[in-house]
């Protein structure tokens, strides 16, 4: 069974981010360096204190929860939804439970190329 991938875009800086949606195969294969490339420094720390204190069986049960609070993370820094792999947007919030802000193709700004205006238009008058 494949897993769904869900494409997000912050709106400002143009930075993609994918997430597999469902379980974490990466967590469970390499526990807190995943987070740590990431960049996500909470979920980093709750894989190492959960890590520690359960000698690692608890990144199998992160493992089930860790994409959807990566998702929240992203969302919570202002990363808009740009698209999935399969399916709808739609489908992938029904699955993951939560309502994701998304990037409209109305979004993006007019293309400038070949749509110059005239130069005299846009200066401002001199007296």
């Amino acid at each position: 069974m494949t897993q769904n991938i869900i494409t997000f875009e912050h709106p400002k800086t143009g930075i993609t981010r994918t997430v597999p949606v469902g379980f974490s195969w990466r967590l469970l294969q390499f526990g807190a360096l995943l987070p740590m490339y990431q960049r996500e420094w909470k979920l980093c720390l709750l894989v190492v204190v959960g890590g520690a204190l359960t000698f690692s069986v608890s990144n199998v049960l992160l493992a089930f929860f860790y994409n959807k609070f990566y998702v929240r993370s992203l969302v919570a820094a202002g990363f808009l939804a740009r698209g999935t792999e399969e399916g709808c947007i739609a489908q992938v919030e029904t699955q993951l439970g939560l309502t994701l802000p998304r990037h409209l193709p109305s979004d993006d700004p007019p293309p400038t190329a070949g749509h110059r205006l005239d130069d005299r238009a846009t200066e401002p008058a001199h007296a």
